[in-house]
């Protein structure tokens, strides 16, 4: 129990009548202490039943995006059978993982019917990018007449992660898109691409010859040309480079650019290209997410990207030979890195087919492709000028 600031005038109070009677010897005045005691004890065995039967429960939203405010609520169930709870407040203390920062956030319902669940408001948040759990919850209730508090406090092990923030594509990005695309259409109309064997058709202008299937020919009086099923778009193999030369305020402010630029790619190509996706994160240590074109895989890139940091580790010459030797046919590669490609690769890797024919994505061509959130265009402001410049 502990004693609200007007029990504590309360109690200062009483004692005055108590300290008189003891003085005078005067017995009505220790009747009247003793009365008002009863109060008291009555508010702090009613608050104390009250928090003793309501069980709280923290609720989040399905997806959380950096620098966007979203409502945290908390759930309180009154598991009394019969009997209201009255006047209850929760706080919630939440904290992020891997620095100190640490909210205790509030909230306040005035009723709580029997074997009944109330959703309350504690607050809205805009949070930064990372992984974040809950430390804990306290209920607080001093009904009936705000005497006395009773406490009770829940521990909770359950962590989220906060989604980077998304911005805009530019036209300039899906132009290079469309682009793309016609390029394999024209190899593949010209027999330089491929697939499995499905069906025959009728000959149409710009056909390979090669896929004239003869017999059906002369049977149908007619050139007839055999069908593929289309295999070419294989997807998009997105490589981001974290590498930053000097870890100051600099490299923390252009990592989460680049980190949010990576995000709207992947999401954009999920939701409108529906081929499979490949993020191979440099930082520290290499990190691979690859899968189809489904919810779940972009889930998981964005929460590799989520806890990612910029690094002085170099690790994208290996990757880039390594991607050199098999990468998958149809594929298209696109690297984001802070530097150029003529600054960050050596000659004989830099003319590689592989990296001539990817799209390379540095800080002169970010501010053409990419148009980053209002949020996070306001904090790098002052440092990255050039993408600010929207």
């Amino acid at each position: 129990m502990r004693l609200t600031p007007v029990g504590w005038y309360y109690l200062v109070l009483s004692s005055f009548i108590l300290g008189g009677a003891i003085l005078q010897q005067f017995n009505l005045l220790v009747l009247l202490f003793v009365m008002l005691m009863v109060p008291l004890v009555w508010n702090w065995f009613v608050a104390r039943k009250y928090v003793k039967h309501i069980v709280p429960m923290p609720l989040l939203p399905e997806v959380l995006e950096a620098f966007r405010p979203y409502p945290f609520d908390a759930m309180l169930e009154n598991r009394r059978r019969w009997g209201r709870c009255w006047s209850v407040m929760v706080h919630l203390t939440m904290l992020r993982e891997g620095d100190k920062w640490r909210r205790r956030i509030s909230g306040w319902t005035l009723q709580l019917p029997p074997r009944q669940k109330v959703r309350v408001r504690c607050g809205t948040l805009a949070l930064a990018r990372g992984r974040y759990r809950w430390e804990g919850a306290e209920l607080e209730c001093s009904f009936p007449l705000g005497l006395a508090q009773a406490r009770r406090q829940w521990q909770w092990n359950r962590s989220w992660v906060v989604f980077p923030a998304l911005g805009e594509l530019t036209r300039a990005w899906h132009a290079r898109g469309d682009k793309s695309e016609q390029a394999t259409t024209t190899l593949r109309r010209r027999g330089l691409l491929g697939g499995e064997f499905y069906d025959l058709r009728d000959y149409r202008p710009g056909d390979n010859p090669r896929w004239i299937h003869w017999r059906t020919s002369a049977r149908r009086d007619g050139l007839v040309v055999r069908q593929f099923e289309d295999q070419t778009q294989q997807g998009l193999c997105l490589v981001l480079d974290l590498w930053f030369a000097h870890q100051d305020r600099t490299a923390r402010h252009g990592a989460e650019v680049l980190i949010s630029f990576a995000a709207t790619v992947l999401a954009d190509q999920v939701r409108r290209a529906r081929v499979p996706v490949w993020l191979i994160l440099l930082g520290d240590q290499v990190q691979q997410v690859r899968g189809p074109c489904s919810q779940a895989t972009l889930h998981q890139a964005l929460e590799a990207l989520a806890l990612a940091h910029p690094s002085q580790h170099d690790h994208l010459k290996l990757v880039l030979e390594q991607l050199a030797q098999d990468f998958p046919r149809g594929t298209e590669l696109v690297v984001v890195s802070p530097v150029g490609k003529q600054q960050r690769l050596s000659p004989a890797l830099g003319t590689s087919s592989l990296v001539h024919q990817s799209t390379w994505v540095s800080w002169e061509e970010l501010n053409r492709y990419f148009q980053p959130p209002a949020a996070l265009a306001s904090a790098v402001a002052e440092q990255l000028p050039v993408l600010s410049a929207h």
